[in-house]
Order: structure tokens, then sequence, then C-alpha cells
């Protein structure tokens, strides 16, 4: 995928005013969430979950198993091939087949 912009997205231009209101207000939406709420959300916009993945940690660990879930601290939940949940706050994630 190259690059684009955000007038090309839209089909107009946009000042850089438009920009800071739309994501000011997208904001707020987030912040006026519950935590519960908001790791929902999150959730559901995640294609991860249910797919075979690899986890890279930046120790060079690798763990490999299923992704189940979030937890609320925004961690990725993941289930290996022994039954052992692993939860990861930063590792590069690639999609298995």
């Amino acid at each position: 995928m190259g690059a684009t912009s955000l007038a090309t997205i839209v089909g107009h231009p946009l000042s850089a005013i438009d920009v800071l209101r739309a994501m000011l207000s997208s904001l707020h939406d987030l912040l006026v969430c519950s935590e519960d709420e908001l790791t929902g959300r999150y959730r559901t916009h995640l294609s991860t979950i249910g797919r075979h993945v690899r986890v890279e940690l930046p120790s060079r660990e690798v763990v490999t198993g299923r992704a189940v879930g979030v937890s609320p601290d925004g961690s990725l939940e993941v289930v290996d091939e022994c039954a052992i949940t692993h939860r990861f706050h930063a590792g590069d994630v690639v999609h298995l087949r």
C-alpha cells in the first residue's frame, strides 16, 4: 500500500483546524468511556483475536499460540501449545496460517 493523503481519502481538502477538531472529538469520545467499555471497543477492532500468532519479544524470545483476548491494561493474551496464557505488553505479532 502506498502513501496517500486525508484529502484523497475524504475527497476534498481539509484544513489543519478540521483535522484537529475531528481528532479532539474522537479523543473526547474515548475519554468518557469506562475502562470496560474502552477495552471492549478496542477488542472489537482487533483482527488478531482468534488467530494463530507468533509473538517476537524484544528479548528475542518467541511465543507461538492463539490470541484469545486483551487484558484491561491493553496487553495481548496468547495461549500457547501447553495451554499456558501469556500476556504481552510489547512485541512484534505475526499472524500465522
